[in-house]
């Protein structure tokens, strides 16, 4: 059995599966819809309560674009690799090798 802090190792703990790769695919339709996130930013200006009643057209707008791109097909894969290529650069980085080393030797 290989050690889960591995940098090889492509087990994923739940936060990271459920909280961080859904982070990024966030982030990636947030990209996409910048001018729907911007008209609906621009109709909510200076508005409190009426913003609901006002902005809906703007706001189911950028819902749809952003629904769109969450599902999008294949993304779920992509930042889950991205993820994982990520924490491999980091694990392989000094600074992780010598907190590694510095949490095992404690114990």
């Amino acid at each position: 059995m290989s050690n889960v802090y591995m940098p090889d190792n492509e087990d994923m703990r739940r936060i990271e599966r459920d909280v961080l790769v859904p982070k990024k695919m966030r982030a990636y339709a947030r990209s996409r819809c910048a001018d729907e996130l911007k008209e609906f930013e621009k109709c909510c200006k200076g508005r409190t309560v009426s913003m609901v009643f006002v902005c809906r057209a703007q706001n189911s707008a950028m819902q749809n674009c952003l629904l769109r791109y969450f599902n999008e097909d294949g993304l779920r894969e992509r930042c889950t690799r991205e993820y994982l290529d990520e924490r491999k650069q980091y694990r392989n980085s000094e600074g992780y090798k010598k907190n590694y080393q510095n949490q095992n030797s404690e114990i």
